[in-house]
């Protein structure tokens, strides 16, 4: 029979506090059991729970859930990092447009906030433009980069410094939509922290 390791250790630390050490041994007639517990009374050592080292189980890494305030989606780790408040405008950015709405500003001036004075003043920022597949795909890659650029220039005029955010697009590449309102979700900008180095 085998056991995996995780079965295994409990098993054989039963074993030994029972004071057995096969784990195929028979149990032994009355005169040599008695015979036998007393000599493993003086030559095995008390084992106890308390004197065996437990290993821990590596802890999950629960990725938090991005937030969204309108066409900006922001990581679940800068979101909660930020303690980031969103109204969940569904106000997204609109066809071949790079304007943000006044609930996307206000997203905007608390991650600043917390990117200028709080504890993530010296972290730098992604910014990935996206549009949704309908155009050519030349001009939708544009349309992310602008769009991208707009969150950027308006984060650096809210006290962000423009070396500490990186912006690229994936334009059209990952949208998903099928309809208006899968279109509408494609058309956005996703903020996350940088790798630290």
């Amino acid at each position: 029979m085998r056991l995996s390791l995780s079965a295994a250790v409990p098993f054989v630390l039963a074993m030994m506090l029972a004071g057995c050490t096969e784990p195929n041994a028979k149990a032994p007639s009355n005169a040599s059991a008695t015979a036998s517990a007393a000599a493993a009374k003086t030559a095995a050592p008390k084992v106890s729970l308390a004197s065996i080292p437990m290993i821990a189980a590596p802890e999950a890494t629960i990725e938090a859930d991005p937030i969204q305030e309108g066409g900006i989606q922001v990581s679940g780790e800068l979101a909660e990092m930020c303690s980031l408040h969103v109204s969940a405008s569904k106000q997204h950015f609109g066809t071949n447009d790079d304007s943000l709405q006044p609930a996307e500003r206000d997203m905007l001036v608390q991650l600043a906030s917390c990117l200028s004075d709080g504890r993530l003043r010296e972290r730098g920022l992604e910014l990935v433009g996206r549009a949704d597949p309908r155009g050519e795909s030349e001009y939708n890659m544009v349309l992310g980069e602008k769009r991208a650029a707009r969150v950027a220039g308006y984060l650096e005029g809210a006290g962000v410094g423009r070396t500490r955010m990186k912006l690229t697009s994936r334009g059209e590449l990952d949208a998903s939509g099928k309809d208006d309102a899968g279109w509408q979700e494609d058309r956005r900008v996703d903020i996350a922290l940088s790798p630290v180095n």
